[in-house]
Parts: structure tokens; C-alpha cells; sequence
């Protein structure tokens, strides 16, 4: 493999252990879902997909590597083209344009990319896995920016926890996730703290399973600034408790210590765009859902207990153990284009000035901010 070696702090590989090495910071993502910035690293080109795996397996911590644009042909199962990214190193385009750089599974191998500790990929295609197309497995502070994802298998972001180790502070920030041909759960996490999704599009219109869905112990979850569309159930989901016996994670500091198994604690949605499906939250304890509009769907939540939801453009199907306000029903006049999943507000919709400001929202899907008399849904004019 022809690389070079141009970012100040970075080791060579043979340097993995090196304890004197020093390391650069990590990469501050955009809020916005702009492209990174420009880097340096070690140069990679799809000829050099056959020695991806083993070179990303043995990076020293800190390394950046970039992919020159191309498809990576990776169908040789999960032996020889899983690449797992080793802790703390990242791997991204080198052009920022994730369309240009294909990681192709063919169906082939069943998790195509898997992150370590720390670990970012950024801005790159991840195509026909046979399972999962990312995973993060028992991994804190992996970080997953910009990404496009096609047809999965199973699951486009998996948060999960390996061996009694949980994927805690986990980033999914501006993934798209396809789906044409497969269907299954877009962004999904499980017993996992702290997540933090951000600027994400799931375009499943044939599938009728959740977008986004942290569940079984998930706690802290913050799902923001993102378009669901489904074919029915649940576009976004906090919550199902789906423990196995032994397995439960159980928190110190949750706002319901008499109820320690439950399926989420605390987080949010807010400014969230969902469409053909709901949005549901289950056997939660604490949280705030604010801000969503929805089409096609309800808001629904049951067997929870010291929810907040407010300020919602949804049909509501109130299961209890919610405080909500605010919440309206809309019609397809109150969207700029309801059928084509265009839910920003249209002129005269009587969403328009109607809520009531929401400790924590202060600005909207679009990244506009919130006036004193925000609008309800998740545009604000």
C-alpha cells in the first residue's frame, strides 16, 4: 500500500506501541453535517482492499486513514473483508464526498465495518452487507459522520454491547441509510448511554421497521434534527423492554429507582420529521419528546412514567405516564407538501406561533432558531 504520512502527532504503523507517541485530538464533528475538513493521513486506494482489513485491525491509535475514491470491493466474507477499525484511529474519504467512495459488501460479509473504541468513519458509502453495515460492539466513543448507507441486511448503525461491555457515548451524526431492496431497523442501539444521533435520513418507504430505535436499558439517548420515512409502526422508538435473563443494565442515578428494568431512561426527541410510520415510546422512565411532526402516524406512549411531550404536530394516542401540551393534530394543509414527506410548515397552517418555548429546544430541524412564541412542530418559520 503507497501511503504518506502529513498530519503533525501521528505515528507510522510500526509505532502501535509506542507509548511515547503523541496523539492527535480527534476530529470535531460539524453540526451542521458539512463536510470535514481537510486532512492528512496515510493514503488508501481501492486496490488495496484486499490488506484494508489487516492494516485498520493493527493502527496505532490516532492514525487517519483516507480513501481515494473508487469502490472497495469487499465480498470475501467475514474472515477476510470485515474491517474492524482499530481503537482511536479514523478512516474517511479523502474527498469528503461519501458518494465517491463505495465500501461494496455484495452481500457477502455479514458486518462490513466495525468500530473500536474512539473510533470514527467518516464520509464514505457502506454498501450490501449481509448483516449489519456498521457496527459498534461493546465500544465507547465510537463516532460514526456522514455516512451513506445502502441496503444493510439487517441493521445500518448497530449500538450494542459485546461481551458485558456496553457502547456508550456513540455519535451517529448525518448517516443517511437507504433501503430499496432490505428491510430492518436503520440506527439501533441497545443498553447503551449517552447516544447522540444527529442530522440522520432513513428512506425505508417499503419498510415498516423503526428508523431509529434505542431500547432495553438504552439511557440519555438524544435523537435530534432528523427525517424518518417508513411504511407504518414505528419511525422512531425509545424504549421496548426486551432484557434477557441476567443481562439487565442497571443505573445508579435514573429518575425511577423503584423501577430499574425498563426499557429507556431519560433523553430526548426533538425536531424530528417522520413520515408513514409513529413515533413510540415504551416502558420509558423520564425523557422529553418535543418538537416532532408526523405524517402518517401517531404519538404514542405507554407504560412510562415522567415523560414530557410538547409542542408535537401528531395525532396523539396517549398510553399514560406522560405530561403532555401543546400538541396538535395536523392536516395535510399545515405541511408544505405532506405526500412527499415535505413537513415543513406551509403558509396560514395554525401551527404557526402556537407553542409554548420547551426547556432544551432552541432551535429547529433546519438548525433556525426558535423565536419566543416557537412554532409547534419541527420548522419553525
Amino acid at each position: 500500500m503507497a501511503a504518506f504520512l502529513a498530519l503533525v502527532g501521528c505515528t507510522d504503523p510500526g509505532d502501535k506501541n509506542d507509548d511515547t507517541a503523541v496523539l492527535p485530538e480527534p476530529i470535531v464533528l460539524p453540526g451542521d453535517c458539512s463536510t470535514l475538513p481537510t486532512g492528512n493521513g496515510f493514503r488508501v486506494g481501492p486496490e488495496d482492499a484486499n490488506t484494508l482489513r489487516e492494516t485498520l485491525a493493527n493502527a496505532p491509535p490516532g492514525a487517519v486513514y483516507l480513501l481515494d475514491d473508487g469502490t472497495y470491493t469487499l465480498t470475501g466474507g467475514d474472515a477476510f473483508h470485515n474491517l474492524a477499525i482499530a481503537p482511536g484511529v479514523t478512516v474517511r474519504s479523502a474527498s469528503g464526498d461519501p458518494g465517491a467512495v463505495v465500501l461494496e459488501g455484495g452481500y457477502a460479509t455479514t458486518e462490513l465495518v466495525t468500530l473500536g473504541e474512539g473510533a470514527l468513519l467518516a464520509e464514505v458509502t457502506v454498501s450490501h452487507a449481509y448483516g449489519n453495515a456498521v457496527g459498534i460492539r461493546g465500544a465507547s466513543g465510537a463516532r460514526v459522520y456522514g455516512v451513506e448507507i445502502v441496503d444493510p441486511g439487517d441493521i445500518g448503525v448497530a449500538v450494542l454491547p459485546e461481551r458485558g461491555v456496553y457502547s456508550d457515548d456513540a455519535v451517529v451524526a448525518c448517516v443517511t441509510v437507504v433501503r430499496t431492496e432490505t428491510c430492518g431497523v436503520g440506527i439501533d442501539g441497545v443498553q447503551a448511554q449517552d447516544a447522540h444521533v444527529y442530522g440522520a435520513r432513513i428512506d425505508a418507504p417499503g419498510c415498516d421497521q423503526p428508523g431509529i430505535r434505542f431500547a432495553t436499558g438504552s439511557s440519555g439517548t438524544i435523537v435530534e434534527r432528523s427525517r424518518v420515512t417508513t411504511s407504518g409502526g414505528a419511525g422512531i422508538a425509545l424504549g421496548e423492554n426486551e432484557y434477557e435473563e441476567g443481562e439487565e443494565r442497571v443505573y445508579a442515578d435514573t429518575a425511577c429507582p423503584d423501577r430499574p428494568l425498563v426499557g429507556h431512561y431519560g433523553g430526548a426527541i426533538r425536531n424530528v420529521f417522520v413520515v408513514g410510520g409513529g413515533l413510540r415510546v415504551e416502558d420509558a422512565c423520564g425523557g422529553t419528546v418535543a418538537h416532532a411532526s408526523i405524517w402518517g402516524g401517531d404519538l404514542a406512549w405507554a407504560f412510562s412514567e415522567s415523560l414530557v411531550l410538547a409542542n408535537n404536530l401528531a395525532s396523539v394516542s396517549d398510553g399514560g405516564g406522560g405530561a403532555a401540551s401543546g400538541n396538535v393534530t395536523p392536516t395535510a394543509a399545515d405541511f408544505v407538501d405532506a405526500a412527499s414527506g415535505d413537513l415543513h410548515l406551509a403558509d396560514g397552517s395554525a401551527a404557526i406561533d402556537a407553542g409554548a418555548v420547551t426547556e432544551g429546544v432552541t432551535d429547529d430541524i433546519d438548525g433556525d432558531a426558535r423565536d419566543a412564541t416557537p412554532d409547534i412542530g419541527a420548522d419553525e418559520r
